[in-house]
């Protein structure tokens, strides 16, 4: 039976690392890899209900409409607000909308990366005017783009005394507001 040069080579290989001391092994299973494990479970839970740290401080947003299935959102209309990202109790970094008549309920945060996040949130406004209780469901993709800039796209849908009437979509610019900037680290 012949055998080729990469089956004996094989064969070489198998052979000197059968003869090779205990002493000079390397530990290929245990505490190694199962601190791995934990550490990315760590990481993995720090990156859930937070937004990226560099996006804390004080910002002033400014949101456009750009497309709407809504009879009451047009496009083109803007709308301002301030929204602060400050660290809570648990050192996770969160997000307060300051914006007349609107409540948050609900919200889910996952970061991609130091400097992209997306959050999911329901809010409701109570307003004298307002042609009914109006809620909103939306997506928003939030991108660090400078030290003191942020681009925010979003989908929200249109709920009015609980009834869905349509999306709208938005593209929104928040800018660093109180005065500091924050240092930006690199994507890899």
């Amino acid at each position: 039976m012949q055998l080729s040069c990469m089956a004996m080579l094989l064969i070489a290989c198998l052979q000197l690392s059968l003869s090779t001391s205990p002493a000079l092994a390397t530990l290929l299973e245990g505490r190694v890899e199962h601190q791995a494990g934990e550490l990315s479970a760590q990481v993995q839970h720090a990156m859930q209900n937070t937004f990226p740290r560099a996006y804390q401080g004080t910002w002033h947003c400014v949101t456009t409409v750009t497309d709407s299935a809504v009879s009451m959102v047009t496009p083109g209309t803007v709308t301002q607000c301030n929204v602060e990202f400050k660290r809570d109790t648990e050192g996770l970094v969160q997000a307060n909308w300051s914006q007349q008549g609107w409540t948050e309920s609900q919200r889910s945060v996952v970061s991609f990366s130091p400097t992209e996040a997306q959050m999911d949130r329901t809010a409701y406004y109570w307003a004298d005017g307002a042609g009914g209780a109006w809620a909103t469901r939306s997506r928003d993709s939030f991108t660090l783009t400078a030290a003191n800039s942020i681009v925010s796209n979003s989908s929200v849908d249109q709920y009015v005394d609980g009834q869905y009437v349509g999306r709208y979509r938005t593209s929104s610019v928040l800018t660093k507001a109180d005065g500091q900037t924050t240092a930006m680290v690199p994507n890899h």
